[in-house]
Protein backbone atom coordinates (compact mmCIF):
# COMPACT_ATOMS: atom_id res chain seq x y z
CA UNK A 1 0.00 0.00 0.00
CA UNK A 2 2.96 2.32 0.66
CA UNK A 3 4.19 1.82 -2.92
CA UNK A 4 0.71 2.36 -4.37
CA UNK A 5 0.42 5.61 -2.40
CA UNK A 6 3.67 6.77 -4.01
CA UNK A 7 2.04 6.40 -7.42
CA UNK A 8 -1.33 7.94 -6.72
CA UNK A 9 -0.44 10.74 -4.29
CA UNK A 10 0.55 13.64 -6.53
CA UNK A 11 2.95 14.99 -3.87
CA UNK A 12 5.06 11.84 -4.08
CA UNK A 13 5.57 11.62 -7.82
CA UNK A 14 8.13 14.35 -7.31
CA UNK A 15 10.68 15.06 -10.01
CA UNK A 16 10.98 11.48 -11.29
CA UNK A 17 12.06 11.30 -14.97
CA UNK A 18 8.84 10.71 -16.91
CA UNK A 19 6.78 12.65 -14.38
CA UNK A 20 8.62 15.89 -15.17
CA UNK A 21 8.50 15.19 -18.93
CA UNK A 22 4.77 14.54 -19.14
CA UNK A 23 3.91 17.15 -16.53
CA UNK A 24 5.56 19.73 -18.82
CA UNK A 25 3.94 18.27 -21.94
CA UNK A 26 0.49 18.35 -20.39
CA UNK A 27 0.77 21.95 -19.19
CA UNK A 28 1.75 23.11 -22.69
CA UNK A 29 -0.27 20.69 -24.82
CA UNK A 30 -2.76 23.38 -25.96
CA UNK A 31 0.06 25.51 -27.42
CA UNK A 32 0.93 22.95 -30.08
CA UNK A 33 -0.83 21.25 -32.97
CA UNK A 34 -1.44 17.53 -32.77
CA UNK A 35 1.54 16.72 -35.00
CA UNK A 36 3.86 19.07 -33.09
CA UNK A 37 2.69 17.56 -29.80
CA UNK A 38 4.10 14.23 -30.91
CA UNK A 39 7.62 15.72 -30.70
CA UNK A 40 7.42 17.72 -27.48
CA UNK A 41 10.42 17.68 -25.13
CA UNK A 42 12.69 16.32 -27.83
CA UNK A 43 11.37 12.77 -27.60
CA UNK A 44 8.73 11.05 -29.64
CA UNK A 45 5.33 10.44 -28.14
CA UNK A 46 2.52 8.35 -29.58
CA UNK A 47 -0.81 9.39 -31.04
CA UNK A 48 -3.03 7.72 -28.45
CA UNK A 49 -1.21 9.25 -25.51
CA UNK A 50 -1.18 12.74 -27.04
CA UNK A 51 -4.89 12.47 -27.82
CA UNK A 52 -5.53 11.47 -24.20
CA UNK A 53 -3.55 14.48 -23.01
CA UNK A 54 -5.51 16.87 -25.23
CA UNK A 55 -8.89 15.46 -24.11
CA UNK A 56 -8.02 15.75 -20.41
CA UNK A 57 -6.62 19.25 -20.94
CA UNK A 58 -9.83 20.33 -22.71
CA UNK A 59 -11.80 18.99 -19.73
CA UNK A 60 -9.70 21.25 -17.44
CA UNK A 61 -8.05 18.44 -15.47
CA UNK A 62 -4.72 19.28 -13.85
CA UNK A 63 -1.46 17.62 -14.89
CA UNK A 64 -1.38 15.82 -11.53
CA UNK A 65 -4.90 14.44 -12.09
CA UNK A 66 -3.90 13.24 -15.55
CA UNK A 67 -0.87 11.37 -14.19
CA UNK A 68 -2.99 9.78 -11.46
CA UNK A 69 -5.46 8.66 -14.14
CA UNK A 70 -2.63 7.03 -16.11
CA UNK A 71 -1.41 5.12 -13.05
CA UNK A 72 -4.95 4.12 -12.07
CA UNK A 73 -5.59 2.85 -15.61
CA UNK A 74 -2.37 0.82 -15.49
CA UNK A 75 -3.42 -0.88 -12.25
CA UNK A 76 -6.95 -1.40 -13.59
CA UNK A 77 -5.68 -3.15 -16.74
CA UNK A 78 -3.52 -5.44 -14.60
CA UNK A 79 -6.54 -6.21 -12.40
CA UNK A 80 -8.55 -7.13 -15.51
CA UNK A 81 -5.71 -9.40 -16.63
CA UNK A 82 -5.49 -11.06 -13.19
CA UNK A 83 -9.21 -11.76 -13.10
CA UNK A 84 -9.33 -13.19 -16.62
CA UNK A 85 -6.17 -15.26 -16.08
CA UNK A 86 -7.57 -16.35 -12.69
CA UNK A 87 -4.34 -15.22 -11.04
CA UNK A 88 -4.49 -14.20 -7.37
CA UNK A 89 -4.57 -10.39 -7.28
CA UNK A 90 -2.70 -10.13 -4.00
CA UNK A 91 0.11 -12.41 -5.16
CA UNK A 92 0.39 -10.51 -8.44
CA UNK A 93 0.66 -7.07 -6.88
CA UNK A 94 3.06 -8.27 -4.17
CA UNK A 95 5.45 -9.35 -6.92
CA UNK A 96 4.68 -6.37 -9.16
CA UNK A 97 5.29 -3.75 -6.47
CA UNK A 98 8.60 -5.38 -5.57
CA UNK A 99 9.73 -5.69 -9.19
CA UNK A 100 11.78 -3.45 -11.46
CA UNK A 101 8.67 -3.11 -13.66
CA UNK A 102 6.92 -1.01 -11.00
CA UNK A 103 9.56 1.71 -11.48
CA UNK A 104 8.08 2.11 -14.97
CA UNK A 105 5.28 4.07 -13.28
CA UNK A 106 7.84 6.87 -12.97
CA UNK A 107 10.46 6.31 -15.67
CA UNK A 108 8.53 4.85 -18.63
CA UNK A 109 4.92 5.89 -18.03
CA UNK A 110 3.60 5.26 -21.55
CA UNK A 111 5.50 2.01 -21.80
CA UNK A 112 3.98 0.67 -18.56
CA UNK A 113 0.44 1.76 -19.47
CA UNK A 114 0.74 0.16 -22.92
CA UNK A 115 2.12 -3.07 -21.42
CA UNK A 116 -0.76 -3.35 -18.95
CA UNK A 117 -3.26 -2.86 -21.82
CA UNK A 118 -1.43 -5.55 -23.82
CA UNK A 119 -1.78 -8.12 -21.02
CA UNK A 120 -5.41 -7.16 -20.50
CA UNK A 121 -5.89 -7.95 -24.20
CA UNK A 122 -4.02 -11.26 -23.95
CA UNK A 123 -6.22 -12.22 -20.99
CA UNK A 124 -9.34 -11.89 -23.14
CA UNK A 125 -8.18 -15.02 -24.97
CA UNK A 126 -9.06 -16.97 -21.83
CA UNK A 127 -12.70 -15.79 -21.96
CA UNK A 128 -12.93 -15.94 -25.76
CA UNK A 129 -13.81 -12.21 -25.85
CA UNK A 130 -11.91 -11.63 -29.06
CA UNK A 131 -13.39 -8.22 -29.85
CA UNK A 132 -12.19 -6.90 -26.48
CA UNK A 133 -8.80 -8.44 -27.14
CA UNK A 134 -8.48 -6.43 -30.36
CA UNK A 135 -9.63 -3.24 -28.60
CA UNK A 136 -6.99 -3.61 -25.88
CA UNK A 137 -4.31 -4.39 -28.46
CA UNK A 138 -5.20 -1.26 -30.43
CA UNK A 139 -5.13 0.84 -27.24
CA UNK A 140 -1.71 -0.53 -26.31
CA UNK A 141 -0.26 0.24 -29.77
CA UNK A 142 -1.68 3.78 -29.79
CA UNK A 143 -0.17 4.43 -26.35
CA UNK A 144 3.25 3.05 -27.31
CA UNK A 145 4.10 1.98 -30.87
CA UNK A 146 6.73 -0.50 -29.65
CA UNK A 147 3.90 -2.87 -28.74
CA UNK A 148 3.50 -3.51 -32.48
CA UNK A 149 6.92 -5.18 -32.46
CA UNK A 150 5.89 -7.84 -29.93
CA UNK A 151 2.33 -8.43 -31.16
CA UNK A 152 3.31 -10.96 -33.88
CA UNK A 153 4.97 -13.06 -31.17
CA UNK A 154 1.92 -12.69 -28.91
CA UNK A 155 -0.38 -13.90 -31.70
CA UNK A 156 2.00 -16.79 -32.33
CA UNK A 157 1.90 -17.81 -28.65
CA UNK A 158 -1.91 -17.57 -28.53
CA UNK A 159 -2.32 -19.60 -31.71
CA UNK A 160 -3.08 -23.26 -31.06
CA UNK A 161 -0.24 -24.77 -33.11
CA UNK A 162 2.64 -27.16 -32.59
CA UNK A 163 5.82 -26.16 -30.78
CA UNK A 164 7.83 -26.75 -33.95
CA UNK A 165 5.60 -24.28 -35.83
CA UNK A 166 6.12 -21.65 -33.10
CA UNK A 167 9.90 -22.13 -33.04
CA UNK A 168 10.20 -21.93 -36.84
CA UNK A 169 8.05 -18.81 -37.23
CA UNK A 170 9.49 -16.98 -34.22
CA UNK A 171 13.01 -17.66 -35.57
CA UNK A 172 12.05 -16.14 -38.92
CA UNK A 173 10.56 -13.12 -37.16
CA UNK A 174 13.68 -12.48 -35.06
CA UNK A 175 15.88 -12.80 -38.17
CA UNK A 176 13.62 -10.32 -39.99
CA UNK A 177 13.72 -7.83 -37.08
CA UNK A 178 17.48 -8.12 -36.72
CA UNK A 179 17.96 -7.42 -40.42
CA UNK A 180 15.54 -4.48 -40.48
CA UNK A 181 16.95 -2.81 -37.38
CA UNK A 182 20.59 -3.36 -38.31
CA UNK A 183 20.48 -2.64 -42.03
CA UNK A 184 17.49 -0.36 -42.52
CA UNK A 185 17.33 1.61 -39.29
CA UNK A 186 18.00 4.92 -41.03
CA UNK A 187 14.72 4.60 -42.94
CA UNK A 188 12.75 4.88 -39.72
CA UNK A 189 13.21 8.37 -38.35
CA UNK A 190 11.33 7.69 -35.17
CA UNK A 191 13.18 4.47 -34.47
CA UNK A 192 16.59 5.93 -35.20
CA UNK A 193 15.96 8.73 -32.70
CA UNK A 194 15.12 6.29 -29.92
CA UNK A 195 16.91 2.98 -30.55
CA UNK A 196 20.57 3.80 -30.10
CA UNK A 197 23.32 1.16 -30.02
CA UNK A 198 24.89 0.36 -26.67
CA UNK A 199 28.34 1.67 -25.90
CA UNK A 200 29.42 -1.91 -25.25
CA UNK A 201 28.94 -4.25 -28.18
CA UNK A 202 30.33 -7.33 -26.44
CA UNK A 203 27.82 -10.17 -26.60
CA UNK A 204 29.31 -12.04 -23.64
CA UNK A 205 29.27 -8.92 -21.45
CA UNK A 206 25.67 -8.12 -22.44
CA UNK A 207 24.52 -11.66 -21.72
CA UNK A 208 25.93 -11.48 -18.20
CA UNK A 209 24.09 -8.30 -17.20
CA UNK A 210 21.85 -8.65 -14.13
CA UNK A 211 18.53 -8.29 -15.94
CA UNK A 212 19.37 -11.07 -18.39
CA UNK A 213 20.70 -13.34 -15.63
CA UNK A 214 17.49 -12.81 -13.67
CA UNK A 215 15.48 -13.88 -16.72
CA UNK A 216 17.65 -16.98 -17.18
CA UNK A 217 17.27 -17.98 -13.51
CA UNK A 218 13.50 -17.57 -13.67
CA UNK A 219 13.18 -19.61 -16.85
CA UNK A 220 15.29 -22.40 -15.32
CA UNK A 221 13.11 -22.26 -12.19
CA UNK A 222 9.88 -22.43 -14.19
CA UNK A 223 11.24 -25.26 -16.35
CA UNK A 224 12.08 -27.33 -13.26
CA UNK A 225 8.69 -26.50 -11.76
CA UNK A 226 6.81 -27.55 -14.90
CA UNK A 227 8.54 -30.92 -14.77
CA UNK A 228 6.79 -31.62 -11.46
CA UNK A 229 3.42 -29.94 -11.84
CA UNK A 230 0.51 -30.00 -14.21
CA UNK A 231 0.91 -27.21 -16.76
CA UNK A 232 -2.11 -25.06 -17.56
CA UNK A 233 -2.63 -23.41 -20.93
CA UNK A 234 -2.18 -19.99 -19.33
CA UNK A 235 1.10 -20.93 -17.63
CA UNK A 236 2.45 -22.17 -20.98
CA UNK A 237 1.54 -18.83 -22.60
CA UNK A 238 3.37 -16.94 -19.84
CA UNK A 239 6.37 -19.26 -20.11
CA UNK A 240 6.68 -18.75 -23.87
CA UNK A 241 6.43 -14.97 -23.45
CA UNK A 242 9.21 -15.10 -20.83
CA UNK A 243 11.44 -16.97 -23.28
CA UNK A 244 10.73 -14.45 -26.06
CA UNK A 245 11.56 -11.62 -23.64
CA UNK A 246 14.91 -13.26 -22.90
CA UNK A 247 15.57 -13.76 -26.62
CA UNK A 248 15.05 -10.04 -27.24
CA UNK A 249 17.74 -9.28 -24.67
CA UNK A 250 20.17 -11.77 -26.17
CA UNK A 251 19.57 -11.20 -29.89
CA UNK A 252 19.45 -7.41 -29.64
CA UNK A 253 22.33 -7.11 -27.17
CA UNK A 254 23.83 -4.35 -29.35
CA UNK A 255 20.68 -2.18 -29.42
CA UNK A 256 19.97 -1.33 -25.81
CA UNK A 257 16.40 -0.04 -26.12
CA UNK A 258 15.22 -2.98 -28.20
CA UNK A 259 16.93 -5.52 -26.00
CA UNK A 260 15.82 -4.10 -22.67
CA UNK A 261 12.62 -2.14 -23.23
CA UNK A 262 10.99 -4.44 -25.79
CA UNK A 263 12.19 -7.46 -23.85
CA UNK A 264 10.67 -6.03 -20.67
CA UNK A 265 7.24 -5.86 -22.28
CA UNK A 266 7.20 -9.64 -22.59
CA UNK A 267 9.08 -10.19 -19.32
CA UNK A 268 6.09 -8.81 -17.40
CA UNK A 269 4.69 -12.31 -17.89
CA UNK A 270 7.08 -13.50 -15.16
CA UNK A 271 4.94 -11.65 -12.60
CA UNK A 272 1.79 -13.48 -13.69
CA UNK A 273 3.66 -16.78 -13.82
CA UNK A 274 5.12 -16.37 -10.32
CA UNK A 275 1.74 -15.38 -8.91
CA UNK A 276 0.01 -18.36 -10.53
CA UNK A 277 2.66 -20.84 -9.33
CA UNK A 278 2.63 -19.87 -5.64
CA UNK A 279 -0.42 -22.04 -4.98
CA UNK A 280 1.78 -25.12 -5.39
CA UNK A 281 4.01 -24.22 -2.44
CA UNK A 282 3.52 -24.08 1.30
CA UNK A 283 3.61 -20.73 3.09
CA UNK A 284 7.31 -20.78 4.04
CA UNK A 285 8.40 -21.50 0.45
CA UNK A 286 6.11 -18.74 -0.87
CA UNK A 287 7.79 -16.23 1.42
CA UNK A 288 11.24 -17.47 0.38
CA UNK A 289 10.38 -17.16 -3.35
CA UNK A 290 9.11 -13.63 -2.79
CA UNK A 291 12.24 -12.60 -0.83
CA UNK A 292 14.59 -14.03 -3.47
CA UNK A 293 12.68 -12.31 -6.29
CA UNK A 294 12.63 -9.01 -4.38
CA UNK A 295 16.39 -9.25 -3.79
CA UNK A 296 17.04 -9.92 -7.48
CA UNK A 297 14.81 -6.99 -8.45
CA UNK A 298 16.60 -4.72 -5.99
CA UNK A 299 20.00 -5.64 -7.44
CA UNK A 300 18.72 -4.92 -10.96
CA UNK A 301 17.21 -1.63 -9.75
CA UNK A 302 20.51 -0.50 -8.21
CA UNK A 303 22.33 -1.40 -11.42
CA UNK A 304 20.07 0.08 -14.10
CA UNK A 305 18.29 3.01 -12.42
CA UNK A 306 19.80 6.42 -11.66
CA UNK A 307 21.21 6.39 -8.12
CA UNK A 308 19.44 9.69 -7.43
CA UNK A 309 16.07 8.20 -8.36
CA UNK A 310 14.86 7.75 -4.77
CA UNK A 311 15.61 11.35 -3.80
CA UNK A 312 13.75 12.55 -6.90
CA UNK A 313 10.55 11.15 -5.35
CA UNK A 314 10.66 13.97 -2.84
CA UNK A 315 11.93 16.80 -5.01
CA UNK A 316 9.45 19.41 -6.28
CA UNK A 317 8.48 19.01 -9.92
CA UNK A 318 10.88 20.69 -12.31
CA UNK A 319 9.12 21.23 -15.63
CA UNK A 320 11.57 20.93 -18.50
CA UNK A 321 10.06 23.87 -20.39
Amino acid sequence: MFNINFVFDRRFRGNTPDTSVYHAQYRNIDKFSFSDSLKLSGQASDAGFVLLQKVFHKLKFSAEAFLVFISASTFLFYLIACDNFKVNRIYFFIFYLSSIFFIGQFTTIRHELATSALFAGISMQNNKKYYLKIIFFVISILIHYSIAIVLPLVFLVLKNTSLAFKIFNSSLYFIFLKYILNEKLSYFERLSSVFEPTSNNNFFFSFLNLSTLKNVILIVFFTMLFMKMKKSKISIIFFHLCIYGLLFRIIFFDVVTIGSRIGNILNHSEIFLLASCLQYFRKEIRILIFLIYSLCSMLVFLKVVDRNFITKYFEPINSIY
